[in-house]
């Protein structure tokens, strides 16, 4: 596994690419921006966006009754970690966290087998905070 460095800007993607990625026109990514229905935040004239999400058209599709045991991938302090089959080789400095996966693909919660607390994971990436129950509010 190759070094990833923690990039915040990597986190987030713009009104343009948003609507290409979704699948709307811009002005429609702007109004759910406005109305609260992504997660965004203006600055400025601009919105930015987050990438973690799920495309707002599969909003709230997650099946919780698929799980798969897993793990969870990445550097303290990082604030990003990455899905990962059991028996995956990790790196020095780097740290794993054993858990379910509940979910499709690469998109769903998981959950800390030591902790029991949830983290909504996008296309294999942590994104969000910890909590105690899944929530896709």
């Amino acid at each position: 596994m190759s070094k990833k460095r923690c990039n915040p800007l990597d986190k987030v993607m713009g009104v343009e690419e948003a609507a290409e990625k979704w699948g709307y026109a811009p002005g429609t990514i702007k109004n759910m921006c406005a109305e609260g229905k992504i997660q965004s935040k203006k600055i400025g004239k601009t919105w930015v966006i987050s990438r973690c999400q799920p495309n707002p058209k599969e909003k709230g599709k997650i099946e919780m009754t698929k799980t798969k045991e897993m793990v969870l991938v990445g550097q303290e302090g990082c604030g990003e970690w990455f899905l990962e089959e059991p028996g995956f080789e990790v790196e020095e400095g780097w740290e794993e966290i054993e858990g379910t996966f509940f979910g499709e693909g690469l998109t769903g919660w998981f959950c800390d087998s030591d902790s029991g607390l949830y983290i909504k994971v996008f296309n294999g990436r942590t994104c969000g905070r910890w909590g105690e129950e899944p929530d896709d509010a």
